[in-house]
Parts: structure tokens; C-alpha cells; sequence
């Protein structure tokens, strides 16, 4: 995988591609842009606070892999500055998936807990996850994932785990192929309460790999 851009505290500009192309609306939610825009695997992309994004065709955008990337390497960095949930941990997540439920012919399925999406890129039958509803609702939006949540989101990574920040204040995360995904558990609003984690600012991602 080419090397994502290396993160900092420039001062810099959303990218002319996304915002010349009318998909600014990619970065809704991702915060400032923290990288210039570079090329990764042959398309641009951008790193914002809380996460990166690429051009995906003509006129359109969507998350770039940059958790799963952390994920993979098992980057010991938080997934949120406020948090103690660190990749690695996500990474030792990843093997914890669920036998698919009985009769389960592939696609999606409403289960107890959310919708189990099995851990396969055509979603055939297969063991997977368990995506909490305020999580679900959120990748289904296309205002978030207009291309569908497959496509701009991913397949989830690792079960939904709870995790506290140093507030005290109680919050739910998922890993996916392009996001890692943070609820506050305490506030009941799905539709203002989930949002990608956040990179922490002052790194060089290249650097952990």
C-alpha cells in the first residue's frame, strides 16, 4: 500500500479535489485537514482529524483505509486522544468474530444487539460482527456513505467494544475497513452522537508501519 501523507500541524487546505468535484461532503465530520493532498494507490487523498479520504472516480469521494492501516500494524497509539482503546487492541479484537446465525444465507441480518454483517467482501455466508444499531444507522446514511456503506465504509473489523475516557464519560467503538467509529453511549442521539475517532495530530502514520 502506498504510504498515506504524514500528519501534522500545517496549516493546511481542504483539497481542490474534493472541493472542486462536489464531495466535500466526504470530510463531514472528519475535522480539519492535518496532511497535504498526496497519492495513495494511484488516487488523492487527504488526512483530516479523524481520518482520510480519497477520490473514488468522477465527482466522488470516501474514506481511505487509514485505521485499518493502524489496525494492521498494531499501532500502539490511542484511537482517540481521550481514550485508552489503542489499536493494537483493536487489532487483538479482530479474531473475536461471531458464528454466522443459523439459516444465514449471506447479506445482512437483524440480530439481538444490531445487524450481523458477515466478514466477507460479497457478505457470503461467514462468521462476522454485530453492528449496534446507532452505528448501523450511521454507515446507512448516505449523506455519509453515498456509494452504500460497503463501498465507503467497509466490512467491520472487530465487535463493538465499550471503552471510557479520561471524563469518565462511557463510549462504544467499532473498527471498519475505513473507519473506526465512536458512540457516546450516554446521550442516546445516534443521528449527533457517532463520529470516525480522531487521529491524534502531532504523527507520522508512515513512521509506524
Amino acid at each position: 500500500m502506498s504510504a498515506l501523507p504524514l500528519i501534522g500541524l500545517g496549516a493546511w487546505a481542504v483539497s481542490t479535489v474534493f472541493d472542486s468535484t462536489g464531495t466535500l461532503t466526504a470530510t463531514r465530520g472528519l475535522g480539519l485537514p492535518i496532511s497535504p493532498t498526496v497519492t495513495c494507490e494511484g488516487a488523492p487523498c487527504q488526512v483530516f482529524e479523524r481520518g482520510a479520504v480519497e477520490a473514488r472516480g468522477r465527482g466522488r469521494a470516501a474514506y481511505a483505509p487509514l485505521g485499518a492501516r493502524l489496525i494492521g500494524v498494531q499501532a500502539t497509539r490511542a484511537v482517540s486522544g481521550t481514550l485508552p482503546l489503542t489499536y493494537k487492541q483493536l487489532y487483538a479484537l479482530h479474531s473475536r468474530r461471531m458464528p454466522m446465525p443459523a439459516g444465514f444465507r449471506g447479506g445482512t441480518r437483524p440480530v439481538r444487539g444490531g445487524t450481523f454483517v458477515p466478514y466477507s467482501p460479497t457478505l457470503a455466508p461467514a462468521s462476522g460482527y454485530v453492528v449496534p444499531a446507532p452505528f448501523w444507522q450511521y454507515i446507512n446514511d448516505p449523506r455519509i456513505a453515498p456509494g452504500s456503506w460497503l463501498h465507503d465504509i467497509g466490512l467491520p473489523l472487530t465487535p463493538a467494544v465499550q471503552t471510557q475516557s479520561e471524563r469518565g464519560q462511557t463510549k462504544l467503538a467499532q473498527a471498519f475497513q475505513r473507519a473506526v467509529l465512536l458512540y457516546d453511549a450516554g446521550s442516546g442521539q445516534a443521528d449527533i452522537s457517532v463520529a470516525p475517532a480522531v487521529v491524534s495530530r502531532p504523527a507520522a502514520i508512515s513512521a509506524e508501519a
